[in-house]
């Protein structure tokens, strides 16, 4: 699995939307119920690519990257806008990569990947 995450912030979810033109997989409010029956502490924003997979692949990691980057690329104004009017605790990609005890272990990020995730403020 693979996700665009925005967290811990005051507004709408909805208006994250709106200013980032990306339609999210999944949004919730702070204060909302959880099925824990616990409330939400953060207001969250995500896009999640294959959410329910494991990810066993440095390949497939690759390619849901650039999935996720796609979304992202050209919209450099509109993450500013973000920053800039709400100021969110954590704008992130999150990832599930297993590998083997074996496998060599990391994420290889192309210049390209990386110029994107800088531009729009993706830690």
């Amino acid at each position: 699995m693979l996700c665009l995450m925005i967290a811990g912030f005051d507004i709408d979810p909805a208006q994250i939307t709106d200013i980032l033109a990306i339609t999210p997989s999944f949004t919730g409010r702070k204060g909302d119920a959880l099925p824990s029956s616990h409330l939400r502490r953060k207001s969250i924003w995500r896009v999640d690519l294959e959410w329910d997979a494991s990810m066993t692949s440095g390949k497939r990691h690759h390619e849901l990257l650039e999935d996720l980057l796609s979304l992202c690329d050209g919209k450099q104004p509109n993450f500013a806008k973000l920053r800039a009017e709400v100021n969110p605790q954590t704008v992130s990609i999150y990832d599930g990569l297993h590998l083997l005890k074996d496998h060599v272990k990391g994420v290889w990020l192309t210049a390209e990947q990386m110029r994107v995730l800088a531009d729009c403020g993706i830690e």
